[in-house]
């Protein structure tokens, strides 16, 4: 999908999404605690919201590529508001596989996503795998990117070798079991 097609649907796609996602921050930031409902009618609580960081994520069926990875191109914002974290359901997928291989948590997600977002702007890459890849695998990169645009993402590490093969030997063993029945 082009920039331009991207830009044209950010009502109903991206934009249209963090445009929600903000108002939904700033409408949970007014308050302490605040009663929220998934699917109409499973009630959850957010409490103690003065001591909490929310940020604006964005999850797409769609991939957008390094237009998602660094929405600042299509994107305007207010200037006291964050880029939102933007990630294909594909990719977000993969990037559970990604922390589970590592042995990564739930904090050290979030503490990857607040780092993404505080440094959104300097994040150039195609793919937000790269991009996660490098925060938990090349320890210069969260400290390098603060002062200027980088990411490399021909930089080929072992964890996507090993990630691929794994996956490989996954899928071929379904292969041959669903042969072998």
């Amino acid at each position: 999908m082009s920039a331009k097609s991207v830009l044209h649907h950010s009502d109903s796609g991206i934009g249209g999404a963090y445009a929600q996602a903000i108002t939904l921050k700033k409408f949970i930031e007014r308050q302490n605690n605040v009663v929220l409902y998934e699917n109409k009618n499973n009630k959850f609580q957010i409490q103690n919201i003065s001591r909490k960081t929310i940020l604006p994520l964005v999850l797409t069926l769609n991939q957008f590529g390094g237009l998602a990875v660094n929405t600042s191109l299509i994107l305007e914002k207010d200037v006291d508001e964050p880029y939102p974290w933007v990630c294909n359901w594909h990719d977000f997928e993969n990037i559970i596989e990604i922390l589970k291989y590592l042995h990564k948590g739930a904090q050290d997600f979030i503490d990857y996503l607040v780092w993404r977002i505080e440094n959104h702007v300097n994040v150039l890459s195609s793919d937000e795998l790269d991009v996660i890849e490098g925060y938990f695998l090349d320890s210069q990169l969260k400290e390098h990117i603060k002062d200027s645009a980088a990411f490399s993402h021909l930089m080929v590490q072992a964890l996507s070798i090993k990630y691929i093969l794994k996956n490989m030997v996954f899928h071929m063993s379904i292969q041959v079991s669903k042969v072998q029945i």
